[in-house]
């Protein structure tokens, strides 16, 4: 099958989550997924997780899950970086690696959106493995977020 090709910037639309959790230190600093060169630039007491239901973008519909684990030093500045992102199509991952060198990983996603405002969400290794179940229940407001991802 032909990889579809898709230059930065991307435009997407959608709906999803934004997940703000204080973790353990120890998870924080060993389970962050971040790699060993610079696991002792990682600050913060909050990690981040983002699930994203991508109805269009320059690549086509897809499901996204991301984590950060706090901020990490580049250079003399310090910045939230993703360190571990599962997207549901391979045109995410070949295209994501090939502008922003974001190390996507495939994943199989379920998701049920529930008429009494609770959602669900199950990720699945290729191997069938779980990765992760999320359950949300929504009962406040939703607002509209585009995201623009460019070549900065």
């Amino acid at each position: 099958m032909t990889q579809k090709v898709a230059p930065a910037p991307w435009h997407l639309k959608g709906q999803g989550y934004v997940m703000v959790v204080q973790l353990p230190q120890q998870v924080l600093n060993e389970q962050s997924f971040i790699s060993d060169e610079l696991k002792a630039t990682r600050r913060g007491h909050l990690a981040y997780i983002a699930f994203a239901d991508y109805q269009s973008s320059d690549v086509g519909a897809y499901h996204e899950l991301l984590y950060i684990g706090g901020t990490l030093k580049f250079g003399q500045k310090r910045h939230l970086s993703i360190s571990k992102i599962y997207v549901s199509t391979q045109d995410s991952i070949d295209n994501g690696q090939k502008n922003w060198g974001i190390p996507k990983e495939m994943a199989h996603f379920e998701v049920q959106y529930g008429a009494d405002n609770h959602d669900t969400i199950k990720l699945s290794a290729p191997t069938g493995e779980t990765i992760a179940q999320l359950s949300f229940s929504h009962h406040l407001f939703s607002f509209p977020v585009n995201q623009y991802f460019g070549q900065d």
